[in-house]
């Protein structure tokens, strides 16, 4: 096989995007013309930390770059928005991987329909960690002013204006500012590239001398001062961080060292590059020795979670908006709100996505470095994903009401076409005589205005209006049944009382054309189903789709709960199951106890039978499992922890039964996925236990190491006496309150759970 003749770091980059179709985007890069020049600065640490600072030009030789003198041990450099013939030169200079230049300049997500993914989208974490490439990818938030001057000039679609632009996403305004999201990435290399010593005999007259073993590459954006129209350069808009960027997490200067140097530095020091910078001159800051990844990275990501924050803060600032926006959906919702929370959505789950590949990074490169900052720094970004991950549920919810209120809308907007149509109809009966009356006459000039016939006109006329308007109620007579059916609800007269009246009413409502066509079956469970109700009662209703409904079916149809209220005058909780679908242990209530109030019981009966078994079973699995916590935390009460972990027979048993108790508490039975969601937060506790059971029936009670021992300690003393008292006070009584209700029909199921149960557990 020939091996092909590579002349440059260009006609590398060109090859490997062959192999790599992620690279595609910097050899597009490489192959453009050049933008602006872009330098480096370069930092050479010593022995003891101090450091030298020179300047790194585009167009001088980096040779002199891959040496140095017995005093410096690593070399950290610092190149702000880089430009393609820097690439090639510091590429070839230091060889370094493609994907990670690669990994700098592609941050966006396109359709892979029409380019191959990002590097970081191409890759598993577990690969990228392992290549030692750091790309922090993360959002600035961005002021572009008044909303006035910009809204409605400004496009969705921005750029920075810069070598390697960014994205930038306007957003909607905010009391009066014009906001937008703009994409950033800092991206990070730690490579070895010389000898650790290189010793000859002092007899000959030779020291020892050092190479350099350690360069350290940091590619930063530049400061984003103004954005550009994506296709048009000429169309520039100024824009700022908002509040002037990231909290600074560095010592605060006291007052006896400020000056007014401080000041005039503050803004260099603010951005990327001059916050590293300073860093970086800060003694004690970089082993030049042994320099890591992680340790040369910390100012970069304490940044980078800062700006995370801000972006978290700014999602939960645009989730208050749209609540208030959808207040009023005649002046206020659009079809833009609608577009704007799913971008949002997309762009959560975008978030989380980087998020847990630094994550993986940190975990990766942070075992076994015996500091807690890695620990504690993985515990704030699980606080970020937590806080994403609440506003993207919050924005799922939003997008549904909001969807609805398009629907309201547009039935409002219908009524009032009506309306509008109606007029206009008895407009047309009052002159389309007159034109009838203008054929019949032909308006010849005796009977114009003004002439002596000019009466006839109009007695002729009078005389077909009558007649019109009679005909008008009699037509509207005919078609009102069959329009008040598909456009109006039953009226109501007053709150239900009973399951008759609720029965009646459904009845009237469900059997509407639109809703008979994928509604089968409605029942009514609750308070009303066991004739308990009170005045202040609310109605629990369960929908039952058709087999044959389909999503769109559904989706059109809508949320049922204003319009049921409306009809039962009553505060009503409606829910919804599609044919077949694995049911919820609330659905399982409405199953086993509703009483039906549309439709015919056919659907219930193949929904029934799954229902009884999943109640039987998780009956029998928490009583059972009630009978071990109890022995388990009674017997664990007087120990110590040390008594616990020295005593190897009380501690078998123990995982033995620990293990029994994760089968009991937790259900592999697929239909029962909703269920073990309802009762979560009875083993959500246990989850950390199988993998120190398996540790330690790996190696019997040595494997435990001191995290394990602490860990297994807290579990046991504190959240399993806390979980028995919610299981026998809470949990159990809510699940025998069902079987209360229809005793003599789930005590077969339950004698057959109860053995099969038995059974399975002892095997």
């Amino acid at each position: 096989m020939i091996q092909p003749t590579l002349s440059s770091y260009k006609d590398f980059t060109s090859y490997r995007s062959k192999l790599n179709p992620s690279l595609s985007s910097l050899n597009q890069y490489l192959n453009r013309e050049t933008g602006a020049e872009s330098a480096g600065t370069v930092l050479d640490f010593g022995e003891h930390g101090a450091t030298t600072q020179h300047q790194m030009l585009e167009g001088g030789d980096l040779s002199h770059l891959t040496t140095a003198s017995s005093s410096v041990f690593t070399r950290i450099i610092l190149v702000e928005d880089i430009s393609p013939r820097l690439i090639c030169s510091v590429g070839a200079a230091f060889d370094i991987d493609p994907s990670f230049f690669a990994g700098y300049i592609s941050t966006d997500f396109e359709a892979i329909e029409n380019k191959p993914p990002t590097p970081s989208l191409a890759t598993l974490p577990s690969v990228t960690a392992e290549r030692g490439h750091l790309h922090l990818h993360y959002h600035l938030v961005m002021d572009l002013g008044s909303a006035e001057n910009s809204s409605t000039d400004t496009p969705y679609a921005l750029k920075s204006d810069a070598n390697v632009a960014r994205n930038i996403r306007r957003l909607p305004p905010l009391s009066g500012r014009q906001l937008a999201l703009a994409r950033a990435c800092c991206s990070i290399l730690l490579k070895k590239i010389g000898n650790l010593w290189i010793c000859k005999s002092p007899l000959q007259g030779v020291s020892r001398v050092r190479l350099l073993t350690w360069i350290g590459l940091f590619l930063v954006d530049s400061p984003i001062k103004g954005v550009l129209e994506t296709g048009k350069l000429y169309n520039r808009y100024d824009a700022r961080p908002l509040h002037g960027g990231y909290e600074d997490f560095n010592p605060p200067p006291v007052f006896s060292s400020f000056s007014l140097c401080v000041e005039k530095n503050l803004d260099c020091n603010r951005s990327m590059a001059g916050g590293l910078l300073r860093h970086f001159m800060t003694p004690t800051v970089v082993s030049p020795v042994s320099p890591q990844i992680l340790s040369i990275s910390y100012y970069a990501l304490r940044v980078s979670l800062s700006e995370w924050l801000l972006y978290t803060l700014l999602i939960s600032r645009y989730c208050k908006h749209y609540e208030y926006s959808l207040n009023d959906i005649s002046t206020r919702l659009h079809d833009n709100d609608i577009i704007d929370l799913q971008r949002w959505r997309r762009r959560t789950k975008q978030s989380r996505q980087k998020l847990e590949i630094l994550a993986h990074f940190i975990d990766y490169w942070g075992q076994g470095s015996g500091t807690q900052a890695w620990s504690m720094m993985l515990k704030d970004i699980q606080y970020i994903q937590k806080q994403l991950d609440d506003y993207s549920r919050s924005l799922e919810q939003m997008l549904t009401v909001a969807t609805s209120m398009v629907q309201l809308l547009d039935s409002r907007r219908s009524i009032l076409e009506a309306v509008s149509v109606r007029r206009l109809t008895y407009i047309a009966l009052v002159f389309v005589p007159l034109s009838w009356v203008s054929s019949l006459f032909s308006m010849s000039d005796t009977y114009l205005p003004g002439h002596s016939r000019f009466w006839v006109y109009f007695a002729v006329h009078q005389s077909r209006i009558p007649r019109n308007f009679s005909l008008s109620p009699l037509w509207n007579h005919r078609i009102a049944p069959q329009t008040r059916q598909i456009t109006t609800s039953p009226k109501p007269s007053g709150p239900v009382t009973s399951i008759g009246e609720i029965r009646q009413r459904c009845g009237l409502m469900f059997s509407r054309d639109d809703l008979q066509r994928i509604v089968t079956w409605v029942g009514l469970f609750g308070s009303f189903s066991h004739n308990k109700q009170t005045p202040l009662s609310d109605v629990d209703l369960l929908v039952g789709f058709k087999k044959d409904a389909s999503d769109d079916d559904i989706f059109f149809m809508g949320d049922l709960t204003r319009e049921v209220k409306g009809v039962l005058e009553r505060d009503v909780d409606v829910l919804y199951m599609r044919y077949q679908q694995p049911p919820s242990f609330i659905k399982c209530q409405a199953l086993v106890t509703g009483k039906t109030v549309y439709g015919s019981n056919e659907w219930l009966q193949d929904h029934e039978p799954l229902a009884e078994r999943l109640l039987s079973d998780t009956k029998i699995r928490f009583v059972e499992a009630l009978r071990l916590m109890k022995p388990m935390t009674g017997s664990l009460a007087p120990l110590s922890q040390k008594e616990l972990f020295t005593s190897p027979s009380f501690f078998a048993d123990l995982i033995g039964n620990l293990e029994k108790l994760l089968q009991l508490l937790y259900s592999e039975d697929r239909d029962a996925e909703g269920i073990n969601n309802y009762f979560d937060i009875l083993y959500e506790w246990a989850k950390p236990l199988p993998p120190i059971i398996q540790q330690y029936q790996a190696g019997d009670l040595h494997p435990l190491d001191g995290e394990n021992r602490e860990r297994l300690w807290h579990l046991l003393t504190t959240y399993l006496p806390k979980r028995a008292r919610s299981l026998q006070n809470i949990y159990l009584p809510i699940v025998q309150e069902v079987f209360d209700t229809k005793k003599a029909q789930l005590d077969s199921y339950a004698m057959e759970e109860h053995h099969s149960l038995l059974r399975n557990i002892t095997v």
